[in-house]
C-alpha cells in the first residue's frame, strides 16, 4: 500500500518556485474524476503528471507567467497562454494558477515535483517550443477511450493516433520529442507512475531525473 508523507513535511512553494526549471515533471495525487480508478490500476498515488515550463525557455518572457505548466486533462476552468482559450487536451496553463485550483476545487490533493537534469550541451528548449505549438490543438479521450488506449499501448505494443492525448502520454510524447525518451515503447504505454520514482523511465543523453519532492501549493 502507498503512503504519502504529512503535509507538515512539504516544502512551501514560495520557497521553492525559483528553483524550477523547464524539464521537471510535476506530479499530482487527489481525489477527482477518474483518478481513483486510474491510482488503482498503476498502486500509485499519482493521477495526474504534467510538464513545467519557464516561459523565458519557449519565447514567452513578458508575454506570459514566467512559471507554466504543460499539461493534458479534462479540465476547461483555465486558458491556454498561447491561444486564450480553455479546452480538453494539451493546453500551456500558468503553473500557480493550476495548483491554487487544483488544491481549492479537489479533495486530499498533493503535489510532488522530480527535477530533470541534463548536461551543459543538451538543449530542449527549441524541440519543446515547436511541440507545444504543433499538438496544442489536439484533444482529450473519453474515460473509456483513455482505458482503451492505455491499454493497446502498454500491453499490445500498439500507437494511438496524436489528434488526443491523455496526461502521461503527452508527457512520454513531449520527453521522446525532445530526443530523451526512447521510443521502444509507444506514448500510449506509459501512466503518471511510471514518471515517478516508483516508475522505471531511464533517459537518454545522460540526462536524469532527481528524486520527487512533495511542496504545498501557494497560499
Amino acid at each position: 500500500m502507498y503512503v504519502l508523507l504529512d503535509n507538515n513535511w512539504y516544502l512551501p512553494y514560495q520557497e521553492i518556485k525559483d528553483d524550477f526549471q523547464t524539464g521537471d515533471v510535476l506530479l499530482v495525487h487527489g481525489r477527482y474524476e477518474f483518478s481513483i480508478a486510474i491510482e488503482a490500476v498503476q498502486w500509485s498515488p499519482f493521477s495526474h503528471v504534467g510538464m513545467i515550463v519557464r516561459a523565458k525557455d519557449i519565447g514567452l518572457a513578458g508575454k506570459a507567467p514566467e512559471l507554466l505548466l504543460w499539461e493534458a486533462n479534462s479540465l476547461t476552468n483555465l486558458p491556454d497562454v498561447i491561444t486564450g482559450q480553455a479546452k480538453p487536451g494539451p493546453m500551456l496553463v500558468d503553473l500557480e494558477e493550476r495548483l491554487s485550483r487544483t488544491a481549492k476545487d479537489f479533495e486530499d490533493v498533493k503535489f510532488a515535483f522530480k527535477p530533470l537534469h541534463l548536461t551543459p550541451e543538451t538543449d530542449i528548449r527549441p524541440a519543446l517550443q515547436g511541440l507545444i505549438s504543433t499538438v496544442n490543438q489536439a484533444g482529450f479521450p473519453s474515460d473509456e477511450e483513455m482505458a482503451y488506449r492505455f491499454f493497446e499501448g502498454r500491453y499490445r505494443g500498439l500507437p494511438a493516433s496524436t489528434d488526443a492525448f491523455f496526461c502521461s502520454e503527452l508527457l512520454a510524447h513531449t520527453f521522446m520529442e525532445m530526443g530523451l525518451l526512447g521510443t521502444k515503447y509507444p506514448i500510449n504505454a506509459y501512466a503518471p507512475k511510471d514518471f515517478s520514482d516508483e516508475g522505471t523511465v531511464r533517459l537518454r543523453k545522460r540526462a536524469q531525473f532527481g528524486n520527487e519532492r512533495f511542496f504545498n501549493p501557494p497560499i
